[in-house]
């Protein structure tokens, strides 16, 4: 099970979204919950001037820190009445910076965030402080996003929906889905495949790409029957799958909205491979849809083939 949840917050309604989430993971005894907040002091822009007028530049800057400061304890106080234990830092810094070092000092396993706050409804995971979150943790990151309407309610069996494609990749997300389960008192993890149709048939073209729904429907439940098999010993709890037939976000937002299903849990990417990042995969569509948390996790072999990559850009290729 998760151990240390780590809950950034930057003051805003939005970002508030994701507190509950946490503090039901955090109910176990042993779970640390650690509240975070990252302050960066504000430009000296006019209607900040306007606001702390007969002020000087330092003064403007020393009060507005104050403010994040008071905002940042009532926060975490609130969480506080609710009863449970709630460790806070407030540390001035670049955002994503100030996530990343916290849950690499605590030695994390779990983020609980919104997918943006005071950065406003045009900042979503591309670009945003959850986007770089994810691209630097080696750990998955539970979001709520602006859409998410269904809570965890107390007394009701949970159900987590994993979308797989077939892909190692994709399948790396199920062991961070049996953790969220046993957090849960014991989810039923439901395994879901989704068979895309083809692009379309185009008459001039020389090589027309072909399926065979029936086919193809076959081999993906043959394949969610092993992986269902191979889950069934080390799972919280039950272990179900489904296949269905259509647009993957599309699909993957709609049987989760129809099966009442309390979480979504799946890999940055499958079988878009390593170039296939959040923007524009399948996680990201799923999130601007899907009304529950979506606990996503970027793949390790993903995270050291962009290392690789990184360091041959800088070195020239490395021997394997």
């Amino acid at each position: 099970m998760f151990k240390t949840i780590v809950l950034p917050t930057d003051g805003s309604p939005l970002s508030a979204r994701a507190a509950p989430f946490a503090q039901r993971l955090a109910r176990i005894s042993s779970v640390r919950l650690v509240a975070v907040r990252a302050y960066l002091p504000p430009d000296d822009s006019l209607p900040l001037r306007i606001e702390y007028s007969d002020t000087s530049r330092v003064e403007r800057i020393q009060m507005e820190l104050r403010r994040a400061q008071a905002e940042f304890e009532s926060d975490v106080d609130k969480l506080r009445e609710s009863g449970y234990v709630v460790e806070s830092r407030f540390v001035e810094g670049a955002a994503a910076d100030v996530i990343f070092e916290t849950a690499r000092e605590l030695q994390a396993n779990l983020v609980v965030m919104s997918t943006h706050g005071r950065g406003g409804f045009g900042r979503w995971l591309y670009g945003s402080i959850a986007d770089e979150v994810l691209r630097r943790l080696p750990i998955p990151v539970l979001l709520v996003s602006a859409v998410c309407r269904r809570g965890w309610e107390d007394g009701k069996a949970k159900r987590i929906l994993v979308p797989l494609d077939g892909s190692s990749f994709a399948a790396e997300v199920l062991q961070s889905a049996s953790a969220l389960g046993s957090s849960l008192g014991g989810a039923e993890i439901m395994l879901l495949a989704v068979v895309e149709p083809p692009p379309g048939v185009y008459p001039d073209a020389e090589v027309q790409e072909v399926s065979d729904p029936v086919q193809q429907r076959a081999q993906a439940t043959d394949y969610l029957q092993r992986v269902a098999s191979d889950l069934a010993s080390s799972a919280p709890g039950s272990v179900t799958y489904l296949v269905a037939y259509g647009d993957a976000a599309l699909t993957i937002a709609t049987v989760a909205r129809e099966a009442e299903v309390d979480a979504i849990a799946m890999a940055t990417h499958g079988r878009g491979g390593v170039g296939r990042l959040v923007l524009g995969s399948v996680a990201t569509r799923t999130l601007h849809m899907a009304s529950v948390p979506v606990l996503v996790y970027r793949p390790v072999v993903l995270r050291q083939t962009v290392l690789e990559r990184a360091v041959e850009s800088t070195l020239g290729p490395t021997t394997r």
